[in-house]
């Protein structure tokens, strides 16, 4: 088990609650189509709030994540407590008494190639930041669906109060179209 947090942080503003994620595909820089995460996000009340804002001037994050990226940060990251660079897992609560919480000691496991056979939970401190951002200002997203378009990526969003806004989502950037 193994868990890494999403960041999706547009202008300055840390979007930390997940609201909605769909996944697409989307043709990235002239290669094959590859799995996108399109996820929306809705800033807390406070630092240790579960609930979003829900006043008029309140925002959201509409944040793209590669599958392959993940992937790669969380193999990153599992490498950083094998590595040595890291020396807890950060998993108290699940992790109980097995080695007191530590990473294994630095080379003495050898090259691992597959974690998922390795019995390690591990909470990942390297954060995945998004690819691709954008800020919808003064509305509440709720859902995400998202569509392949001619090899772009088109996320179809739901607000709290039933307005549906399309936003292209390309290699570097996304729009409201």
């Amino acid at each position: 088990y193994s868990e890494v947090t999403l960041e999706c942080r547009i202008n300055g503003e840390n979007y930390n609650l997940l609201q909605s994620a769909s996944l697409g595909m989307q043709s990235r820089y002239g290669t094959a189509e590859e799995p996108v995460l399109l996820t929306v996000f809705a800033p807390a009340q406070s630092v240790s709030s579960r609930m979003p804002r829900r006043h008029v001037t309140s925002s959201s994050g509409v944040c793209a994540f590669s599958l392959s990226y993940i992937d790669r940060l969380f193999d990153e990251n599992l490498h950083m407590c094998f590595n040595g660079t890291m020396q807890q897992r950060n998993l108290p609560y699940i992790s109980g008494p097995v080695d007191e919480g530590k990473c294994p000691r630095a080379g003495t496991t050898g090259n691992i190639v597959d974690f998922c056979q390795r019995a390690l939970k591990i909470s990942g401190r390297t954060p995945i930041t998004q690819e691709i951002g954008l800020e919808i200002p003064n509305t509440l997203v709720t859902s995400v669906s998202a569509a392949s378009v001619n090899s772009n990526l088109l996320a179809i969003l739901g607000t709290n109060s039933g307005q549906i806004i399309k936003v292209l989502v390309t290699n570097t950037k996304a729009e409201i179209v």
